[in-house]
């Protein structure tokens, strides 16, 4: 069961020996689920990479999830109790990338982000409460 109000969530692809074959592998998923408050992750097996594994782990679930934006979030059936949230350095990226369609307006953003994780090293450093951080953005 979960029991936090903030989870940090990715899939990744994991070969798995399979009966079928000596030796042989098929693809599989480990969902991490980390909740950064406890510093406990939760790694969920599934077969898929489908809304099906994340609508059972979930479904009791009420808060914040953060996730690279992967499209099988966007309808969980306790969708409802979950506010999603993107990730930075995904956002980041996409500044990275486009530097090259136009590097002063990208350029420019990079020099926002650096400031934003200033702010959020600092933060780490001075070990503030949620709210203390709040303020210090």
């Amino acid at each position: 069961m979960v029991t936090t109000d903030y989870l940090m969530a990715d899939e990744t692809l994991i070969p798995v020996l399979t009966n079928d074959k000596l030796g042989a592998t098929h693809k599989g998923y480990h969902w991490g689920y980390y909740d950064p408050g406890n510093k406990m992750v939760c790694f969920d097996y599934q077969k898929t990479r489908g809304r099906e594994g994340p609508d059972e782990f979930l479904k009791k679930f009420i808060g914040h999830l953060q996730t690279d934006g992967y499209t099988v979030y966007n309808n969980l059936k306790n969708g409802a109790n979950i506010t999603q949230m993107a990730c930075m350095a995904l956002a980041r990226r996409k500044f990275e990338y486009a530097k090259d369609n136009d590097p002063a307006l990208a350029s420019e953003a990079l020099v926002m982000f650096h400031q934003l994780y200033e702010i959020e090293r600092d933060a780490r450093d001075k070990d503030l409460t949620h709210d203390e951080i709040k303020l210090l953005r």
